[in-house]
């Protein structure tokens, strides 16, 4: 995915009523993210997207691991 670009895609097969009605992937600032939207209307009758954003779990992994002390700093030695 390119930087400040994504996809979207319409969720065919929804689990509930609650379920996005669309969804996908992008990267911001050079992390991924997945995107949920829901179609709603408003108390005037225009219709919109509500959206929601969050770290990806393959992005979640990657800053895990970034964070995650050298394996030089494990002593193997150790014996317990």
């Amino acid at each position: 995915i390119r930087e400040n670009s994504g996809s979207f895609f319409v969720n065919a097969d929804p689990l509930s009523d609650k379920s996005p009605t669309s969804s996908g992937r992008c990267r911001i600032d050079g992390r991924l993210y997945r995107i949920s939207a829901w179609e709603k209307t408003a108390s005037n009758g225009t219709k919109f997207l509500s959206l929601a954003f969050q770290l990806d779990a393959k992005q979640q992994i990657l800053d895990a691991e970034k964070s995650a002390p050298p394996k030089a700093a494990y002593n193997d030695d150790m014996p317990f």
